[in-house]
């Protein structure tokens, strides 16, 4: 969803953002513990041909799928509120605004109380600068 936000609509989100990025935290510790599971398992399994192992590895795949479910929802749901997610794990968001009648990014990280930088639309968080 394409929304423009003031500055006032973004920082009266930045709380709800910050709960869903909480939500986001165990369900990302368990995918990263996952995926390393599933990544040895694979390996053993192709050296020994264990059906037990396999049967592990289909195991492991499967709360690999129902963990990434979880993480995508929870993005699709900052998503639709048009905020852009850049990165979970820092916690960066975009708030896409008008400055001067030209689109920009106002943007933050997570734990920030207020957004105070800005980047244009084809720049980074590195191009930030103060609103």
């Amino acid at each position: 969803m394409r929304r423009i936000f003031t500055l006032e609509e973004a920082t009266a989100l930045l709380p709800w953002v910050e709960e869903r990025l909480r939500n986001l935290d165990p369900i990302r510790n368990a995918l990263d513990e996952i995926k390393a599971r599933f990544s040895t398992l694979s390996q053993e399994s192709r050296g020994n041909g264990n059906v037990s192992i396999g049967a592990e590895v289909l195991q492991v795949q499967k709360e690999l799928e129902e963990a990434t479910s979880k993480f995508t929802e929870v993005i699709e749901e900052i998503n639709q509120k048009g905020i852009v997610l850049r990165d979970a794990r820092a916690g960066l968001i975009d708030f896409l605004a008008l400055r001067d009648q030209e689109e920009i990014f106002m943007c933050c990280l997570r734990g920030e109380e207020s957004i105070r930088y800005w980047h244009g639309t084809n720049e980074g968080y590195s191009s930030r600068k103060p609103l």
